[in-house]
């Protein structure tokens, strides 16, 4: 497995369509807890102040698609470089990581909301 980096915009929603396949097929997910993990250092425990953690949502069990949001809110504070990692928790209670990275937030130009 190879890191997937990001760059986005501190201050806007950071979204991460999933879709889980299997020889070109879609997984059902239906059963599955998606977890998402965002730290400045990774070897911060996940309950450190800081360190930003998101469930993702099902969009389609079945299709084997999921999403992760993390509000505008919650990114406005964020400068520079941070870890991030993606976990699945299937029915049978197996936790895989299948995603991580580095997501650098570069500075808004905009602060206006509206």
């Amino acid at each position: 497995m190879k890191p997937t980096n990001y760059e986005k915009v501190a201050g806007n929603d950071f979204v991460m369509n999933l879709a889980f396949t299997l020889s070109g097929s879609a997984v059902n997910i239906t059963n599955y807890t998606i977890l998402f993990t965002l730290k400045k250092d990774r070897l911060l425990t996940d309950t450190d102040t800081g360190v930003i953690r998101a469930e993702g949502t099902i969009v389609s069990g079945v299709g084997g698609t999921a999403l992760v949001t993390i509000p505008a809110s919650t990114t406005s504070t964020l400068d520079g470089s941070y870890y991030y990692d993606l976990k699945y928790i299937d029915g049978d209670g197996l936790i895989s990581t299948f995603g991580f990275g580095v997501v650098t937030f570069l500075p808004r130009t905009t602060i206006r909301e509206a």
